[in-house]
């Protein structure tokens, strides 16, 4: 394969670059207009792989240029604006978070120098989840591109003897990339999105286009010119058409990175330009695109923890119109002196300032960890409310188990593993009581099971991740396993759930010969957000601990217990319901708090103590189960 030594600048690769960050930032700030606009990070990584291969590809192949050269250009391209926006974003998060935030936040902190920050979101759900809550949660792709620059360095130790598997050994990983990534969404949506080995792809079709520019000659075809203009269409309109139900990697990445890869490419071989691609407003935010990448989101999050809510179309504006500003500054003033040797001139000195600003986001992190996100700054009334959280891990399943066992559909509760006890059923309100559940299953000598899928009976068949044959696996293996009872734990949501589907996903079960014990949603209400509360307690106002009126709960789970009174009465000897309403409801009020502190951590779930109040229906359930028929 021959090599050029690319000397030219191509300016339409920034317009490429300021079309992926406007689509990240107006996803971002206007969602309902732009709600596929997070494909703008499949284009920044598909640049990404061609802009770093068409520099260093071939030089660090041939010995032109050392790994450390390429390392040191990249320390100067990304830390110094990094560190100065993680330095701005920590100081005004602790001013306005409170301190269950506070701590996440320092996890998302900790680990930056390190660049695992994507292993950090992925621990704590999924990329559109709580995404507010998150100030740094953006840098989830600057890991990834990190990443991606250690895989280029040991490519390069391969390739350079062995350089005529170059070409086959990027075709391979682009189609073993994209087909782990197809398999494992299915199971784990948020795995495909945040980890390396699934956004490979990506930067391996840049690197595709650059070797494919090595093969062709320049291309001269007036029609090529509007081609590009084709491409950026198919983006723009990804990030108008799509939305967060769209599967990762999907047709919305795919036409997003074909259509960026054939742009760069022909950006490389076509002697003819394509007008307007080139205009300096345009490649000017292209040049600024990193530092606007990394400004935009801490403002617009940062906004929402402290007037809890979102902000509106003109609040969202004014947020990323400071943003810009931010990248402005931080491009003249900080990126370009340190990439032109103006500061920071030697690498000894460079490699020390990285060194002690490490130094000190780590040891800011920890004492966020030492002081309990500030916790004990608060008055002990207060202090519960800002300390209540789930009696169980948010995750269903244990990693070690999910990675051994990928086609599970339930796993164990607890230390028991048993043939035969019973499986726990439902959402994430099965999922924040299982560990009570498995405590008095296992203390009782049967094991307790959990579905891996946050999917509840009723529900099976509405979205690929809980289908109709996910329903049926978990029948299967529930059965395999000896399983007769099961617990089934929801939000019931009858808005979603209908007669004919709970039916169907109830009679599943029972056909397998199980009987299905219900229990009914807990009171549940937006204002039992305890952190919410204890904002207003801070601000001046009472610290409230009134739960919702007795009529409004029954009111409210009127059409649930028609549902399932309805199917416990086509299968009387299958079905069993529970009642909540003489634990949590027993005079004309539902309980918020007791003994000071709140039963729920959210306006939703039960809290550790809300589950230790269930621990006498779950015993009673059990005895159920457990009683000879």
């Amino acid at each position: 394969m021959r090599h050029t030594n690319p000397s030219h600048y191509i300016d339409e690769i920034d317009t490429l670059r300021a079309v992926a960050v406007m689509l990240v930032v107006l996803f971002h700030a206007a969602p309902r207009t732009f709600s596929g606009g997070f494909v703008g990070v499949d284009m920044f990584f598909v640049v990404s792989g061609f802009v770093i291969s068409r520099s260093y590809l071939f030089p660090l192949i041939h010995g032109e240029r050392t790994l450390t050269e390429f390392y040191l250009a990249r320390v100067r391209r990304l830390a110094p604006a990094l560190i100065v926006c993680l330095g701005l974003t920590a100081a005004s998060a602790m001013m306005i978070m409170l301190p269950d935030r506070v701590i996440a936040f320092g996890w998302s902190l900790l680990v930056q120098p390190q660049f695992l920050q994507n292993l950090v979101f992925w621990n704590e759900g999924g990329y559109f989840s709580t995404a507010l809550n998150k100030p740094l949660l953006h840098t989830w792709s600057l890991a990834v591109e990190e990443q991606f620059y250690i895989g280029f360095a040991i490519a390069i130790l391969m390739f350079r003897r062995l350089r005529w598997l170059l070409v086959p050994a990027i075709t391979l990983m682009i189609l073993v990339s994209i087909a782990a990534g197809a398999i494992v969404e299915t199971r784990s949506p948020k795995t495909a999105f945040f980890h390396f080995p699934f956004r490979a792809w990506e930067f391996a079709l840049g690197i595709g286009a650059h070797l494919l520019s090595q093969r062709v000659g320049e291309l001269q075809a007036r029609l090529l010119q509007f081609v590009p203009y084709v491409c950026i269409a198919v983006v723009v309109y990804c990030g108008i058409a799509f939305d967060r139900a769209a599967v990762f990697p999907g047709i919305q990445s795919v036409l997003t990175c074909f259509a960026t890869a054939i742009a760069l490419f022909l950006f490389d071989r076509s002697r003819l330009s394509s007008p307007g691609l080139g205009l300096a407003p345009l490649t000017y935010v292209g040049r600024i695109s990193y530092g606007f990448y990394l400004w935009h989101w801490p403002p617009i999050s940062l906004f929402f923890l402290y007037a809890g809510r979102a902000a509106t179309s003109l609040e969202a504006g004014i947020l990323v119109l400071v943003a810009f500003v931010g990248a402005v500054a931080t491009y003249h003033w900080i990126e370009q002196p340190i990439r032109q040797r103006q500061w920071f001139p030697t690498t000894r000195g460079l490699l020390l300032a990285g060194g002690l600003s490490s130094g000190l986001i780590v040891v800011a992190a920890l004492s966020i960890f030492a002081t309990g996100g500030l916790l004990n700054t608060f008055p002990d009334d207060i202090r519960a409310y800002l300390s209540a959280g789930p009696h169980s891990s948010q995750f269903r399943c244990g990693k070690v188990f999910t990675a051994l066992n990928p086609g599970a559909e339930i796993c164990p509760i607890g230390t028991l593993t048993a043939k035969g006890g019973v499986l726990v059923h439902g959402d994430s309100h099965a999922n924040v009581v299982k560990e009570v559940i498995g405590e008095l299953a296992n203390s009782a000598g049967v094991s307790a099971q959990l579905t891996a899928r946050n999917c509840m009976l009723g529900e099976y068949g509405t979205t690929r991740f809980c289908s109709h044959s996910v329903r049926d696996a978990v029948v299967e293996q529930a059965r395999a396993m000896g399983i007769k009872d099961v617990f089934a734990i929801a939000s019931w949501n009858t808005g979603e759930i209908t007669r004919d589907r709970a039916q169907r996903d109830f009679g599943a079960f029972i056909a397998a010969g199980m009987t299905v014990h219900v229990m009914e949603k807990v009171p549940t209400d937006p204002s039992y957000d305890p952190r919410q509360r204890a904002k207003t307690a801070l601000n001046g106002g009472a610290l409230d601990a009134t739960g919702i009126r007795q009529t409004t709960y029954l009111e409210r789970i009127g059409d649930e217990r028609q549902l399932l009174e309805r199917l416990q009465q086509k299968y009387p000897e299958r079905i069993r319901l529970y009642s909540l309403q003489p634990i949590f409801c027993p005079e004309t009020a539902c309980r918020y708090v007791k003994g000071g502190k709140p039963l729920y951590f959210d306006g939703r779930h039960v809290s550790k103590e809300g589950a230790e109040e269930l621990r006498p229906l779950f015993s009673r359930m059990l005895e159920d189960a457990l009683r000879p028929r």
